[in-house]
């Protein structure tokens, strides 16, 4: 299930990211609220997100 949540943000994230530039304000709450630690949050976040 959590598969199917974190797919749901993804395009979240980019929908964002087309409209704001800002998909960071959706992926990273996004990744905490599945357990990750904030270290890797951002390290998948600053690597999953192009400049």
């Amino acid at each position: 299930m959590q598969f199917i949540y974190l797919i749901i943000l993804g395009v979240l994230a980019g929908i964002v990211a087309a409209v704001a530039s800002m998909a960071s304000l959706v992926s990273y709450p996004g990744l905490l609220l599945f357990g990750l630690s904030p270290v890797s949050a951002n390290m998948t976040n600053t690597a999953a997100l192009p400049w």
